[in-house]
């Protein structure tokens, strides 16, 4: 026999499918009901990703540009990026998804915990990070290979 169990039932899954299933349901139904020009005519991306942490707990993280103003969704201008961070003893290392970003058009800022990347240009992200540890705000290598960018910060 594997030695990996195949679940049958969404019960016995760590994370909330209902909640999430709920959550897809009211966005979409906003969606093609919806009257807002600021709706229509316009790519809609809305995603997730679940990671588990170094404890065993599912994380959530969204994604896209979709977001909810006055409990209605709403289109952004800038969409967020999937991101993943990955720690090392003194280094942070961030993963962005950002296709058709260009380097010269991609800005990086740094406030003790928090890390802020956007673009500027055609095509546009933003995303804001909070991070376990504050990170130096020089010597920050950027990479950026086929709408991955990578991020190597020095952590403090």
């Amino acid at each position: 026999m594997s030695k990996w169990k195949k679940r049958k039932d969404l019960e016995d899954l760590p994370f909330d499918f209902e909640k999430l299933e709920d959550m897809m349901d009211e966005l979409m139904d906003a969606l093609f009901e919806s009257e807002e020009e600021n709706l229509r005519g316009k790519p809609a991306i809305m995603g997730f990703s679940i990671r588990l942490d170094s404890e065993g707990n599912p994380k959530m993280q969204e994604f896209g540009n979709i977001t909810k103003k006055k409990k209605k969704p709403a289109v952004l201008k800038a969409r967020e990026p999937l991101v993943d961070l990955i720690y090392s003893e003194d280094d942070l290392s961030v993963t962005a998804e950002m296709p058709g970003v260009e380097k010269k058009d991609l800005k990086v800022n740094v406030d003790g915990n928090d890390i802020e990347i956007l673009t500027e240009g055609k095509v546009r992200f933003y995303k804001r990070i909070a991070v376990d540890r504050p990170v130096k705000s020089k010597g920050i290598k950027i990479s950026l290979n086929n709408g991955i960018v990578e991020i190597k910060f020095r952590l403090k």
